[in-house]
């Protein structure tokens, strides 16, 4: 039976590609942005693993190899916190939990920990950043261009900052409907860098302001803090002395805090740290009343616009979008703040108002790019440095 004049309408060749020609667009609107993010991380990690990674370019970073050498003294049942070392080894002594999990052979522990950290990058970007919008991947470019100095020099010194990225997203990610797995994984930062203690505060003031919390608020904190304590207990007592016996563990654990009470004067004054203190100490000349009011000043003019900018917070925008601001606040508040530190801006467009102070970040950004320095009479990125481009550079970014 010949088809009726409407069934060949809606079957035409014309009817079928306008039709395919609709879906095609509604499925590249939908999931265009997620391919082409995908695509551009792909590529940065692609990138960041050739110049890391590759054999014929492989070199162990210098600070990772402290992180080597300490394992190796404390298998020899030495101890690894020499405040006499050019670099010495600062992390609690559960880290070296870590450590030992690592290949023996030091270019074997590389190759894992440099792979580790490019994918805790791609993975702090997939779990905090949603793509649902051309936006959105604008928002991506630009986040990977503010932190791409901080990224290449995390792996250049093969420091932690990419694990603490991560932990920090998963935490933010989880932390309303797992607020005791989201308060270990907080708890487990201080145990990276004690100052990290710090970026718990977001998450008892979100808390405080917001109404997700999907069950009553006295047993959310109790998870919480019951998470974050746990943390602390794991960290500093369970896991050392799991490995190395009570008696030894408490005796790093000592070791560890009499290193830290050590700390040379100079580190405060090197140029490659851009904390507050330091930059107060600089922009001073080391006047203790000035310090110290330059940093009250500035430490709470930062807290008054983060905890404004938290009872803002849109959930659709990413946990990142959140976190971002004061993952910079903690860098910046602490006392030895490297310049690597810059990592912590890749999410920082997603919340971010773009206002003129961008017109700041831009030449901020631009002053720590060689080419451009030059022309201001310079030889590198880094002569400017002791000026603080990089602590105003966070600041800009926590303020836009």
């Amino acid at each position: 039976m010949p088809d009726s004049p409407h069934t060949a309408n809606r079957w035409s060749p014309g009817r079928f590609e306008s039709m395919m020609l609709f879906r095609h667009r509604m499925f590249w609107k939908k999931y265009g942005p997620k391919i082409i993010a995908g695509l551009i991380l792909l590529a940065c990690m692609a990138a960041l693993a050739a110049r890391y990674l590759s054999p014929d370019r492989l070199q162990i970073p210098g600070d990772f190899a402290v992180y080597l050498r300490a394992w190796e003294r404390v298998a020899s049942g030495q101890d690894p916190y020499v405040a006499a070392d050019p670099s010495p080894y600062k992390y609690s002594p559960g880290i070296l939990g870590l450590v030992s999990l690592l290949p023996s052979d030091p270019r074997a522990a590389w190759l894992w920990f440099g792979a580790i950290s490019i994918l805790s990058l791609g993975a702090s970007l997939v779990i905090g950043v949603r793509m649902a919008s051309w936006r959105a991947v604008g928002l991506l470019v630009l986040g990977l261009a503010l932190s791409w100095k901080g990224t290449l020099e995390t792996l250049d010194y093969g420091q932690l900052e990419f694990l603490i990225l991560l932990i920090a997203t998963v935490a933010a990610r989880l932390y309303a409907f797992w607020p005791a797995t989201a308060g270990f994984l907080l708890g487990l930062l201080p145990g990276f860098k004690l100052p990290w203690i710090l970026f718990f505060l977001p998450f008892v003031l979100r808390a405080l302001s917001h109404r997700e919390i999907p069950y009553p608020r006295n047993r959310f904190f109790r998870r919480l803090a019951s998470g974050y304590f746990l943390a602390w207990f794991f960290w500093a007592a369970a896991l050392p002395s799991l490995m190395f016996g009570p008696e030894r563990a408490k005796a790093l654990s000592q070791s560890w805090v009499r290193l830290l009470q050590v700390q040379p004067a100079d580190l405060y004054l090197t140029d490659i740290n851009q904390s507050l203190f330091s930059f107060a100490l600089r922009l001073s000349g080391g006047s203790a009343e000035l310090v110290l009011a330059l940093v009250l000043l500035s430490s709470g003019a930062l807290l008054a616009v983060l905890i404004r900018r938290n009872r803002k917070f849109v959930p659709e925008n990413g946990t990142l979008a959140w976190i971002s601001p004061w993952l910079l606040f903690t860098q910046l508040a602490n006392p030895l703040a490297w310049r690597w530190g810059s990592v912590f801006a890749v999410g920082a467009p997603f919340g971010a108002r773009f206002s003129w102070g961008w017109a700041v970040v831009l030449l901020l950004w631009l002053a720590q790019q060689t080419p451009v320095v030059k022309l201001l009479g310079f030889e590198h990125w880094t002569d400017l440095h002791g000026y603080g481009v990089i602590t105003l550079y966070w600041l800009a970014l926590v303020f836009v």
